[in-house]
C-alpha cells in the first residue's frame, strides 16, 4: 500500500492527494485497527462527509484536549501531519458484525485435521460438522464462527487472525500448526503494527495466512 494516493470527492482527478493511514481506517474501516484523528486544540467536531468509500472527502473524529490515562497514552503515536493517532483493538469494535467466516477448500479432511490441530492451543475445537457435504465448524465461545466447506472455487491467499489472550498461547499456536503440515510464513514474534503487537504465522494447506496474535504486553 505504499506509494498509493487518494483523492477527494472535492479535487479533480489531476490533484492527487496523499493516502493517509487514518483517513483509509476512517473510509474503509477494515484490517485489524481502527483509528481516531485527535488534532492538537481542536475543540469542535467538523462536519462528516455524506458519501462513503476511498474517493471521498473524509472528516477525522476529534477529541478535545484532555489527561488521559496512561493506558491510553500507550495507544498513541503521531500523524505525519502533526496530529496523534490513538489505535483501538479492532476485536472491541469489529467483533460483533461477523457471524460467522470461513474459506473453501481443497481437501476437507486434511484442513480439518490441520485446523483442529493448530486451533487446539487457542480453545478452538470442531462445534459441528456434516462430513458428507465436507462442511466443519470450529469455535471458543459454543458457537461454530470458522467453517471450512470443501468446494470449488478453493479459497488461497486469504488472511485471517485468531486473538489469544498470551504469547506463550502464539507460540503454542505456531508450533501446533507447523507440527498439523501448515508452513511457516513468519515465527512467533513482536510487530512493526504497535509495540506490544506479537503474532505468528502460518500457511495451511492451500496457502492461506493463518495467524495468532496477543495485544497484550508481555
Amino acid at each position: 500500500m505504499r506509494g498509493a494516493v487518494r483523492t477527494r470527492s472535492s479535487a479533480s482527478a489531476s490533484e492527487p492527494q496523499s493516502w493517509s493511514w487514518t483517513s483509509f481506517c476512517e473510509s474503509a474501516q477494515v484490517g485489524k485497527w481502527t483509528c481516531e484523528s485527535v488534532k492538537p486544540g481542536r475543540t469542535q467536531r467538523p462536519p462528516r462527509s455524506t458519501v462513503s468509500g476511498l474517493g471521498s472527502e473524509v472528516s477525522c473524529t476529534p477529541t478535545p484536549p484532555a489527561i488521559r490515562s496512561p493506558a491510553i497514552q500507550r495507544e498513541e503515536t503521531v500523524g505525519r501531519d502533526g496530529s496523534s493517532v490513538r489505535i483501538v483493538p479492532f476485536r472491541r469494535i469489529m467483533w460483533p458484525m461477523f457471524d460467522h467466516v470461513g474459506p473453501n477448500v481443497r481437501d476437507y479432511e486434511r484442513s480439518r485435521a490441520f485446523y483442529e490441530q493448530a486451533l487446539a492451543p487457542l480453545g478452538w475445537s470442531v462445534l459441528a460438522e456434516w462430513p458428507d457435504h465436507g462442511v466443519v465448524g470450529f469455535g471458543d465461545r459454543g458457537k461454530p464462527v470458522f467453517w471450512l466447506h470443501q468446494r470449488e472455487p478453493y479459497t488461497t491467499g486469504m488472511h485471517v487472525a485468531f486473538t489469544c489472550d498470551d504469547r506463550a498461547t502464539v507460540d503454542a499456536f505456531h508450533a501446533a500448526g507447523i507440527a498439523a503440515g501448515g508452513t511457516d510464513n513468519g515465527p512467533p514474534g513482536l510487530r512493526w503494527y504497535h509495540e506490544n503487537y506479537y503474532g505468528a504465522f502460518v500457511l495451511d494447506p492451500d496457502g492461506n495466512n493463518v495467524e495468532a496474535v496477543c495485544h497484550k504486553a508481555e
